[in-house]
């Protein structure tokens, strides 16, 4: 795996706006370097927003671009302090602005209009109740979503 110097991680962070860091432990982990913010909600709950690059595929082919993505996803504590992302999030693909290689300032200029408004309102709480509520253990009765919007009752 390549390495970061700190400075080189000063320097990146001198860069961003709105609050985003080079973030440390998605380089750690999987060897992305990507700008992250986080954004508390409550003890229990945070926003994490992500920006990187994915390469640009059209018809099962890779186009030699890179187009810079924000991923923003809703993380839950659980237990004592493991936190965990329910689905994958939303994303805001930032197609205008792609480029032949990964370059860092890209992303850091794509920060200076990432606000913290933006940010939740692409929040999206994955976690589906609506599952649990659909099963009611008195009646056997089943109910689901068909179709467009329909629903329908089965007797198990």
């Amino acid at each position: 795996m390549a390495s970061i110097t700190i400075h080189s991680i000063k320097t990146i962070n001198n860069g961003c706006s709105n609050g985003f860091r080079f973030d440390i432990q998605d380089y750690r982990q999987l060897g992305d370097k990507n700008l992250s913010k986080t954004i508390t909600i409550d003890e229990n709950k945070l926003i994490k927003a992500t920006l990187y690059f994915r390469d640009e595929i059209i018809d099962h082919r890779e186009t030699g671009q890179r187009i810079p993505v924000l991923n923003v996803s809703i993380w839950t504590k659980s237990g004592e302090s493991t936190m965990w992302s329910s689905g994958l999030g939303k994303f805001h693909h930032y197609r205008d602005k792609k480029v032949s290689r990964r370059d860092m300032s890209v992303l850091q200029k794509i920060t200076e209009d990432i606000t913290d408004d933006f940010i939740k309102s692409m929040a999206v709480d994955n976690i589906d109740d609506s599952i649990l509520s659909v099963l009611d253990s008195s009646s056997g009765i089943i109910s689901h979503e068909v179709g467009t919007g329909k629903s329908e009752t089965t007797k198990e």
